[in-house]
């Protein structure tokens, strides 16, 4: 049984953010063994699918000063990066944002997250990618050995609506794939 009416369930985000280190490591081994017990038990329910739901009110997001969780700094809006948006704020306004976030990646006017795609199904395919550096698109990584090659093809899998399958097709009936083999 899963949920408030189990005898090992807790509301893990109702749990103090303040613990001391030896607490907090205590607590983790602890939520640790309980998702085990969950896992391996035998009168486990059926294999169900996850999802992700908002909560009914979502919190105010603050910035962890010098990334630390218990050092709760200003409160920040939840919006998209503002690099990408031409410096401009595009604060999410309907529930937590996560649709919105999952919008704005896959957005037509955002190429990076084809190109990153892309970039992995052809080293897949090939053995080496286009972009030597697969985490890091940014400045100072390695230009694209074929930039042309990987916008056609980011450009060709958002254009045939993020199909996977046509952008295998795409590569594998390629003159380049062909003359591999």
């Amino acid at each position: 049984m899963i949920g408030p009416q189990s005898p090992i369930w807790f509301p893990r985000r109702d749990t103090p953010n303040h613990m001391s280190r030896p607490d907090k490591d205590r607590y983790n081994t602890l939520e640790l063994e309980l998702d085990k017990l969950a896992a391996h038990a035998t009168n486990a329910p059926p294999a169900r699918a996850m999802v992700v739901t908002d909560l009914p009110q979502p919190y105010e997001p603050h910035i962890f000063l010098r990334g630390n969780p218990s050092r709760s700094g200003p409160p920040t809006e939840r919006a998209f990066l503002r690099m990408f948006t031409g410096g401009e704020a595009r604060p999410f306004t309907h529930g937590s944002g996560r649709w919105e976030l999952a919008e704005a990646i896959t957005t037509r006017t955002n190429p990076l997250t084809a190109r990153v795609f892309v970039n992995r199904v052809w080293m897949h395919h090939f053995g080496e990618p286009l972009v030597t550096s697969t985490t890091d698109f940014g400045a100072r990584s390695e230009p694209p050995e074929n930039l042309p090659l990987l916008d056609w093809l980011a450009s060709e899998f958002v254009r045939a609506g993020w199909s996977v399958k046509h952008l295998h097709r795409v590569i594998l009936l390629s003159s380049a794939y062909l003359v591999l083999k």
